[in-house]
C-alpha cells in the first residue's frame, strides 16, 4: 500500500519550509499547493481535489484556521489533515483542533521520513473502512446480546460511522 499520488495544499507561513514540504512530497510523486496565508485557501481549492492538507499551526489567524479546517472537511470529506506545530498543546487545544477535523500531530522539528508513514496510515484506515467495516457484523456476530463486548463496541461504533443499521 503506498500514498503516492496525493493531491496535497500546504498551508506553511514559513517560505523555506514549505519549499522542503513541496520538494520532499513532489519527490514522492505527489502533487502539491503551498501557500503562505489562510486566506488563499478558498481560491486554490476552487477545482482542485484535495485528499491531503498539512498545516502549520497559525499563529496571524488561529480562527481562521480552525475554520478552514472545518470547511476542507465539509468541502472533502475524506481529506486526511496533519497541523505541525513548534509547541506542545495542552489538552483542550489538541480537543479543539480534533474536534475542527484535524487528523494527525506532528511536533517540529520532524523528521520529513513521518510525512510517508502517516500517508500510508490513513491509506490503511481508509482501506479498512472501505474493505473490512461493511463485513465486521459477518466476521462477529452478536449472539443474542452474549457477543464480546469488545467486539460489540466495535460493530456498533462500524453503524454508527458508517450509516448502517
Amino acid at each position: 500500500m503506498t500514498s503516492a499520488g496525493e493531491t496535497i495544499l500546504i498551508l506553511e507561513e514559513d517560505l523555506q519550509v514549505q519549499w522542503i514540504l513541496r520538494t520532499f512530497l513532489e519527490s514522492k510523486g505527489h502533487t502539491s499547493i503551498a501557500l503562505d496565508k489562510v486566506e488563499k485557501i478558498p481560491e486554490a481549492v476552487k477545482d482542485r481535489h484535495f485528499t491531503v492538507f498539512i498545516t502549520t499551526e497559525y499563529w496571524t489567524n488561529p480562527s481562521g484556521l480552525l475554520k478552514a479546517i472545518k470547511e476542507l472537511k465539509k468541502a472533502f470529506p475524506g481529506i486526511y489533515i496533519l497541523l505541525t506545530t513548534y509547541r506542545t498543546m495542552d489538552e483542550n487545544e489538541y480537543e479543539t483542533f480534533f474536534q475542527a477535523g484535524v487528523d494527525d500531530f506532528l511536533e517540529k522539528p520532524f523528521s520529513l521520513k513521518k510525512i510517508p508513514i502517516l500517508l500510508n496510515k490513513r491509506l490503511r484506515k481508509d482501506w479498512c473502512a472501505k474493505e473490512i467495516g461493511p463485513q465486521t457484523e459477518a466476521l462477529w456476530p452478536e449472539r443474542n446480546g452474549e457477543g464480546h463486548s469488545g467486539f460489540s463496541s466495535m460493530i456498533s461504533l462500524n453503524k454508527v460511522t458508517s450509516g448502517g443499521e
